[in-house]
């Protein structure tokens, strides 16, 4: 139903824009198949045999999957935070354009909250803003129907300001306003404002606000931020985003690492697995296969846990306990078959 207006020249089109991004997405479990496939062949023909003859042990061998694993993880780096993260957001801009008449640059329906140390510096407040400018800028919270980034214009925005008790200070609703992203300003197109003390509202001329959290938001919802983008944006806003949202970029940031890292994990955990029972005749073959619901475990118990409840940082944890385990274990590696 979506297609059925598209040309097959626009579907190829499509398809052809996710073949990179299809390719690396699927690259750590690729590592990992291959290094079975590897294991196999070496057994199958007794090449295990061979590398012992030519006194080539375990950790010469392991050394090999550790260079290998390095060079795809830095390879994969390079070519999907260079190459492929553009390729996807014109991919999903083709999309909402191509085949679904959307368009990207629209936003439609989206709560923004300010932190609490950030100050909504209004440009043509009054006399009674100004005066209550503390307590005006402990919380704001906004919301506005629609966006257009390509205009910058949008409609039915509404701020809500709080005390430091989370009581309501202010609410100001506009029907129309522009953002000025380079400058970092909302312009409220006659807005009007009620404030709780009095009950009272008050019609105002146009408001020039600068509100710098609205607008590193939006930029790291307008498709997928690069890497830098979000390092970036975590540095010079830690101050300006909510803690919650802060902790959910910065895990972002870490999972993007750690993908790339599991390209170098999948090799040598799978090696790791596999020479633990080296003299039994299925353990070995049944172990090989556990890195990738490992890897699923992990991921799941992350996703779960740290967002809500621990710090970002405790998503290495995972990994540097299997890194942990095979240093420990070196001695086993040094062994023959």
């Amino acid at each position: 139903m979506r297609v059925k207006h598209a040309t097959v020249k626009t579907i190829l089109h499509f398809i052809a824009l996710n073949i990179p991004p299809s390719f690396f997405q699927t690259l750590p479990i690729s590592c990992w198949l291959a290094t079975c496939l590897l294991l196999k062949e070496l057994a199958q023909h007794d090449e295990l045999q061979t590398f012992k003859i030519l006194n080539i042990n375990n950790t010469k061998i392991m050394h090999f999957f550790l260079g290998a694993g390095i060079f795809l993880a830095i390879f994969s780096f390079i070519a999907k935070e260079q190459i492929v993260i553009k390729l996807e957001n014109k991919s999903e801009k083709f999309k909402l354009e191509q085949l679904k008449q959307n368009s990207q640059q629209k936003i439609i329906n989206k709560w923004i909250v300010i932190s609490l140390s950030e100050k909504a510096e209004d440009e043509n407040s009054t006399n009674r803003d100004s005066t209550n400018q503390d307590s005006v800028n402990k919380n704001l919270f906004c919301y506005f129907d629609f966006l257009d980034l390509k205009t910058e214009t949008g409609s039915n925005i509404i701020l809500i300001y709080l005390t430091s008790n989370f009581e309501i200070e202010k609410i100001i609703t506009s029907d129309s306003f522009s953002s000025d992203s380079k400058n970092q300003i909302l312009k409220l197109i006659h807005p009007k404002t009620l404030y709780s003390d009095s009950n009272t509202e008050t019609n105002n001329k146009d408001k020039s606000i600068k509100i710098e959290s609205f607008f590193s938001q939006i930029q790291l919802e307008n498709g997928i931020p690069s890497i830098s983008l979000l390092a970036k944006s975590l540095i010079t806003s830690k101050n300006v985003i909510p803690k919650d949202i802060w902790n959910e970029l910065f895990y972002q940031l870490i999972k993007r690492i750690l993908f790339h890292l599991q390209n170098l994990i999948y090799p040598i955990l799978t090696f790791y697995l596999f020479i633990l029972f080296p003299h039994h005749l299925y353990y070995k073959w049944i172990l090989i296969f556990m890195p990738y619901p490992i890897m699923i475990i992990i991921n799941l118990l992350s996703d779960s846990l740290i967002p809500k409840h621990l710090n970002p940082l405790f998503a290495f944890l995972p990994y540097l306990l299997i890194i942990f385990l095979i240093l420990i274990h070196q001695k086993k590696l040094e062994k023959s078959f």
